[in-house]
């Protein structure tokens, strides 16, 4: 559904602005990806204390009230930096989109970065959902911003057809309506009240600490892409961004899948931990069960997404092969690395992976752009799916190994 969702938003921009006006949307709309940190890991320390069996009400509430107030503060760190840009600087030098000059550019990424900024705060909702092993809800829920986001986008080009640019804004906004909507959800089934954020005494230690931990392994993997996104747009042209960005329509949506289906690892392998009952047997047989996911999504992402671009952009972008290639084999990657992840979400696996992540963000920007210059869409994905594997999925499975008996602990 958010495959369908996204590659028919996608025709609708590119029939309305070309490859060019869509290279420029989808620049200014993913900004959001390279900001995931944004709730400055504490998602983390809520799944953690929400999965424990032995946490009392109180004790949970208290980590939902300060995870919320972080976040607040985060959202409002991030409205400062948006508006410092628009008076200090320009949104179009920093993402690389000389080529197209607007007065309104600077305004419309302002207004996304806020409705990303609302969906920050309101997103702990997922975490909590996710922590109380309401993971299919979660998803469910979380399915509703391509189809806001499909909305909006008819709706603007209805309503508005010359001022095209305001596309951006609608994945933004459509994610602060589902943030707000899993929020509602989280409130009702934990009996949180929201007063309680601004009640001193309602308060968890140690949310921070994790947090650091989640926020570098977060904001390393995540900007890789979206990096190489503005890498591309610097080293190159509106095309090769057009190029980039039609696969990222298939991408991320694959991507989503496995990932909402790791997360609802996390608070399994989390209660196996808190009960005694973690193996390195229990461990392992998911992250294999991932690495076919990945083979056959990865695969699909290969054979179809040709097929799909030229479907979706009328023959207007079509990406070359080694591209898509590349894509597919990320996905694989990528598919073991979630696996891998969820299972090392104590403390001290959330430093380990940390402290790898760092080595693997720089070697992979800089790969980039190594390879940039002849290899423009493939680039980021080639990059990204070797260091990866490198700097994550191979030192995780051995600290699982090394971590868990063959027998129950």
């Amino acid at each position: 559904m958010t495959a369908a969702a996204s590659l028919v938003t996608a025709r609708i921009i590119i029939d309305q602005t070309g490859s060019s006006g869509f290279a420029v949307i989808s620049t200014v709309s993913t900004l959001a990806q390279v900001l995931p940190f944004a709730d400055l890991g504490v998602g983390a320390g809520v799944v953690n204390a929400l999965a424990a069996r032995s946490a009392s009400d109180r004790v949970k509430w208290g980590t939902i009230a300060s995870a919320v107030r972080i976040a607040i503060a985060s959202a409002l760190a991030i409205v400062v930096i948006a508006l410092s840009v628009n008076l200090f600087g320009s949104w179009g030098t920093i993402l690389g989109l000389q080529e197209y000059q607007s007065p309104d550019l600077d305004l419309i990424v302002a207004v996304a970065l806020a409705f990303f900024a609302a969906s920050v705060p309101l997103g702990i909702g997922q975490r909590v959902l996710v922590g109380l092993s309401r993971n299919a809800q979660a998803v469910l829920l979380s399915g509703l911003t391509p189809l806001l986001t499909l909305a909006l986008t008819v709706s603007v080009v209805a309503l508005s057809p010359g001022n095209w640019l305001l596309l951006a804004i609608c994945p933004s906004a459509a994610l602060a309506c589902t943030s707000a909507v899993m929020a509602a959800s989280a409130v009702r089934r934990t009996k949180f009240k929201p007063r309680w954020i601004f009640d001193a005494d309602f308060r968890a230690g140690g949310l921070l600490r994790q947090g650091m931990y989640f926020t570098v392994i977060t904001l390393t993997a995540s900007l890789m892409l979206p990096l190489g996104r503005i890498i591309i747009a610097r080293s190159g042209d509106l095309h090769a961004v057009a190029d980039f960005s039609l696969i990222m329509q298939l991408y991320l949506p694959a991507t989503s899948v496995v990932s909402a289906a790791a997360i609802a690892l996390w608070p399994h392998f989390a209660a196996n931990r808190s009960a005694g009952l973690a193996t390195r047997k229990k461990s392992l047989i998911p992250v294999a069960w991932f690495g076919g996911v990945g083979v056959a999504g990865g695969s699909a992402v290969v054979l179809l997404g040709p097929v799909v671009a030229t479907v979706v952009s009328g023959g207007a972008v079509e990406p070359p092969t080694a591209a898509w290639l590349s894509a597919g084999v990320l996905l694989v990657v990528q598919s073991l690395q979630f696996a891998i992840g969820m299972n090392l979400t104590t403390e001290d696996g959330l430093r380990f992976q940390a402290l790898w992540s760092i080595p693997m963000s720089a070697c992979a920007v800089s790969l980039t752009l190594l390879l940039v210059s002849e290899h423009l869409p493939a680039a980021p994905f080639a990059a990204s799916a070797i260091c990866l594997a490198v700097f994550l999925v191979a030192p995780g499975i051995i600290r699982i190994v090394r971590s868990w008996g063959p027998e129950i602990t």
